[in-house]
């Protein structure tokens, strides 16, 4: 799903950073060096919990928009997580057309 997603907006004319280990996400939210513009991050991955890598969010890049994608109830997580940098959820599995589609909308709000 990774690479998928990956490809697909790059093709549409994005940057983007494929990333598939929480540690590793937290490690480039911490490095001054990147200007991420928007966080696409999955509500399960392996290692350390979204829970942990939005709050490394917060902490180092406050008002970072964080896109959350899911095979699981949406509505229940989102309650679970009312983070306000959260800007929406994907419901797995979504067509690539929805994917870039929240993406742009999510890059235009901020």
């Amino acid at each position: 799903m990774l690479e998928v997603a990956r490809r697909a907006l790059t093709t549409a004319g994005h940057e983007v950073i494929a990333i598939d280990q929480a540690r590793d996400a937290i490690a480039l939210l911490s490095d001054k060096a990147t200007e991420p513009v928007l966080l696409l991050l999955d509500a399960t991955m392996p290692g350390v919990g979204a829970r942990e890598v939005i709050a490394c969010s917060r902490s180092f890049r406050p008002g970072l928009p964080i896109l959350m994608m899911t095979g699981h109830d949406t509505e229940r997580l989102a309650e679970e997580l009312p983070e306000p940098e959260i800007v929406g959820w994907l419901r797995k599995p979504f067509r690539l057309t929805t994917l870039r589609e929240r993406v742009e909308a999510s890059l235009a709000r901020h």
